[in-house]
């Protein structure tokens, strides 16, 4: 890059600063951000609860993140493909031997957020394919991989969701709630 065309890019710096710290105040003040961690799985709880017509918990309670109208627990976590274009384990799964959750529902989402893939998996499999609580926290992690999307029981719901983001994107909100 030469000096000129460098110096034409930085100046972009503040601005883009700026517009970051506009959408930080504005995606909690329409509910899809509740803190101030990687937004992966904050929208991912979002577009979950859409997707299963559920109800997100507090962010306080523990292991399970939504409450489905069938009134069934779901735990969600996100993964957002990196630099390299890797995705490669769900964050920590606390308490998953106390079964706090009926299905986890794992979301990939590309570098901009679209979602690549998703799946609603039985908690059975999750405990079966977890690995071994890490001995500081008891946690567990889930790898995301070939053994996982084709494990017992899991659902691909990749179209389920990207359709509801279709809706959104349309103008058409999510019907009823949105």
């Amino acid at each position: 890059m030469t000096r000129p065309r460098l110096a034409q890019n930085l100046a972009a710096v503040p601005g883009l600063f700026a517009q970051f710290v506009e959408i930080a105040q504005q995606l909690p003040k329409l509910g899809v951000l509740r803190t101030s961690n990687n937004p992966a799985g904050d929208y991912a709880e979002w577009l979950a609860e859409w997707v299963l017509g559920g109800t997100r918990q507090n962010s306080s309670a523990r292991g399970f993140d939504i409450e489905g109208k069938d009134k069934k627990r779901y735990e969600v976590k996100a993964i957002r493909r990196n630099a390299k274009g890797r995705a490669v384990q769900f964050s920590a799964l606390r308490g998953l031997d106390e079964r706090t959750f009926d299905s986890f529902i794992g979301v990939v989402f590309a570098r901009n957020f679209s979602v690549e893939h998703a799946l609603k998996v039985p908690w059975a499999t999750v405990n079966h394919l977890a690995g071994p609580p890490i001995k500081r926290t008891g946690s567990r992690t889930l790898l995301y991989n070939q053994k996982l999307w084709t494990g017992a029981g899991v659902e691909d719901i990749t179209k389920k969701f990207q359709a509801k983001i279709a809706r959104l994107n349309s103008g058409t909100g999510f019907g009823g709630r949105a």
